[in-house]
């Protein structure tokens, strides 16, 4: 799947740019929503600024902390 967007003689540059560029602000506005829930109806569901930032450029798998997974 990710071969798809693959151009012929496609630098890893430019097609993890455009990987970046498709993924990453969508991920960035359902962080946005999620913070607006937690602090709104979900108290329970506020992460630590930690597991916040971990999640947010995408490295939570790895921490071996299980709380980190569904922050």
């Amino acid at each position: 799947m990710l071969t798809w967007t693959a151009r012929p003689r496609d630098r890893a540059t430019s097609f993890w740019r455009r990987r970046v560029a498709r993924i990453y602000p969508l991920h960035l506005a359902t962080a946005a929503i999620f913070l607006l829930m937690a602090w709104t109806i979900m108290p329970g569901a506020r992460p630590n600024p930690t597991q916040f930032l971990t999640n947010l450029f995408l490295v939570q798998s790895w921490s071996s902390d299980q709380s980190y997974y569904q922050a």
